[in-house]
């Protein structure tokens, strides 16, 4: 009995872990696959499929991969706002293949206007251990890979799809460490954003209690700063049930170092250090914020803290806690809809118009009838005020003839790639 137990399993074995290893592997249907439940379109520029269809990042002197999602009913004879949707740890561009259809869905329900969706690789170069490095879609010593986002990326869509140029058109999402990347990009080139998502996301890594434990949970009478990043075998989380362990060596030293100048480098660049930094405002960038209660990495303890510190200077950024949540995909797919949700009500709050290209046509009275037809002779501005091209920031209180104060931002490095008129060629050096 237990030869004949034997031969049946070497002969049936062989056929199942076949059928289970293609499940897995990145096949090239599995694009079709993600497109088939999608009434927009994913594009693939990536070498996941069959073909190297990656575009040129001049900013890491390399081929990278990027999706690019286009809504239902796509014409190039309208404008889009966009969404740069960044990836989380452990995983690449691919990422987005399983969570493209909580767009489509809200955009086909009316819950989100209809938008160009860019999905950019964030993974390092260097995958030689169990974890492959995540960039933090910063400019760190891995590369620069905010460089890669901001310019190449969004350069490449502008040239090549119609696109909102403005700022109040522009989104961020990011989940885990692609949420850190989120907030830094967003705080420092507010400019070019206005609204900002982070789901699990690290949003103080230097979170620590007095007495130096960056395990504890937050407590605004018991905070301490991390002042090294010295020793690699720190952990910094453990998964499964602790048999897993992630060390700093294998998150933090990729892109900060391994020396005494990589914890001034985390400073630099994290997100609750940039708001004084940057003199973050009330007013100029719209966040969400959502945490699982049980983070394996005590995730919800450095956003509890990054959102202590926001509200202490005037920011009110959107908040939704998982309790039950841990650092897991599950937790994910159960926030990012309701993050969709609150970017689609912020977006119609500031008046994203789908369609409308800026100077082309002038927009209707805000208090017009919708039915009037655009023979009758316009009225004059003392009878009916029209409706601005810019809208003022919900937490500022004007006087209906009073314009809000434009804040000044800080100078930057780089340009808008949206803004700049040159050519986006892509093609290598």
């Amino acid at each position: 009995m237990v030869t004949v137990g034997v031969m049946v399993v070497s002969w049936t074995k062989p056929a199942e872990a076949d059928r289970y290893y293609r499940s897995l592997d990145p096949l090239p249907d599995s694009l079709q696959s993600a497109n088939h439940q999608l009434h927009g379109r994913i594009l693939d520029f990536t070498r996941n499929h069959g073909q190297d269809r990656r575009i040129w990042s001049y900013a890491l002197g390399s081929r990278r991969d990027l999706y690019v999602y286009l809504p239902p009913n796509y014409s190039k004879a309208s404008v889009y706002p966009v969404i740069v949707y960044l990836h989380g740890l452990w995983n690449d561009e691919q990422e987005f293949l399983g969570v493209a259809h909580y767009f489509d869905q809200a955009i086909l329900r009316g819950k989100l206007p209809p938008c160009i969706i860019v999905a950019p690789d964030g993974r390092t170069d260097e995958c030689g251990g169990r974890v492959c490095p995540h960039s933090f879609f910063i400019n760190g010593r891995a590369g620069d890979f905010q460089d890669w986002v901001l310019k190449d990326a969004l350069g490449f869509v502008a040239s090549r799809f119609p696109i909102m140029p403005d700022g109040e058109y522009h989104a961020l999402i990011g989940v885990s460490l692609g949420g850190f990347g989120a907030f830094n990009t967003a705080i420092k080139y507010r400019h070019q954003f206005r609204f900002v998502a982070g789901i699990l996301a690290p949003l103080n890594i230097r979170w620590m209690s007095e007495q130096g434990d960056p395990r504890a949970c937050f407590d605004p009478f018991n905070w301490g700063w991390r002042n090294s990043l010295l020793d690699g075998k720190e952990v910094l989380g453990c998964l499964a049930h602790g048999l897993i362990k992630i060390r700093v060596e294998e998150i933090y030293h990729p892109v900060f170092g391994n020396d005494c100048y990589a914890i001034v480098c985390a400073g630099m660049e994290n997100p609750i250090e940039l708001i004084d930094r940057y003199r973050l405002q009330p007013g100029q960038l719209e966040m969400f914020i959502g945490y699982g209660g049980r983070d394996e990495f005590n995730f919800n303890a450095q956003a509890e803290s990054f959102i202590y510190y926001a509200r202490s200077r005037g920011l009110r950024p959107r908040v939704h806690v998982d309790r039950l949540g841990t650092h897991s995909d599950a937790t994910v797919q159960r926030i990012l809809p309701i993050a969709i949700e609150w970017l689609g009500e912020r977006m119609k709050a500031y008046g994203v118009i789908f369609g409308v290209r800026p100077g082309a046509r002038e927009l209707p009275p805000a208090d017009g009838p919708a039915s009037e037809s655009a023979s009758e002779p316009k009225s004059s501005p003392q009878s009916a005020p029209t409706k601005p091209d810019r809208l003022p920031d919900p937490e500022t209180i004007t006087t209906p003839n009073t314009a809000p104060a434009s804040p000044t931002f800080p100078p930057s490095r780089y340009g808008s790639p949206l803004r700049s008129g040159r050519w986006y060629r892509n093609t290598p050096k």
